[in-house]
């Protein structure tokens, strides 16, 4: 579990140090967030009429966080790297509850440290990662009969991405 997280961690820096990658939504949102905080609105092109210009209203308030001290991006790529811990923590706590081998758990873990989605969309400002994890912890809490926190996840979820309401 411990070198899963480990790795994760690691394989994310060396990706966003090697790379630098913004995705262009991220970069989207970023520049409506430092409109918001300019006094413009949340707006991308100044002037124009208001337009939604992102499509999870969580990430939007995480953006404005961080643009509130000018560090949109840093923010949410740092974001994507505390949901990649989470992700991996209830990963292995629903492996464990139902009893996955130990095989089956490497497999599990391998796969959410390094797939190429969680990876290069997370540590390029997209909310791919949180997204991921969110799922996960209403999956922990439907399985450990969390009645509040599932409730809280199943709410929520449509916020963090759109298609997530199917959850």
């Amino acid at each position: 579990f411990i070198f899963f997280i480990s790795a994760a961690l690691v394989f994310r820096l060396l990706y966003e140090i090697y790379t630098g990658r913004v995705w262009e939504d991220a970069l989207i949102l970023d520049v409506v967030t430092k409109n918001f905080w300019a006094g413009e609105g949340l707006t991308h092109q100044v002037g124009e009429e208001p337009i939604q210009s992102f499509s999870s209203v969580v990430w939007m308030l995480f953006s404005l966080v961080g643009n509130s001290i000018g560090q949109g991006i840093f923010v949410l790529k740092l974001i994507s790297i505390l949901a990649t811990i989470a992700t991996i923590w209830f990963a292995y706590l629903i492996a464990m509850k139902w009893g996955i081998n130990k095989p089956g758990i490497i497999l599990i873990l391998g796969f959410l440290s390094f797939e190429q989605i969680q990876v290069s969309f997370g540590m390029a400002g997209m909310e791919s990662q949180f997204a991921t994890a969110f799922v996960l912890v209403g999956i922990w809490a439907l399985i450990e009969q969390r009645p509040i926190v599932l409730m809280l996840t199943a709410t929520l979820a449509p916020l963090v991405r759109p298609e997530l309401v199917f959850w």
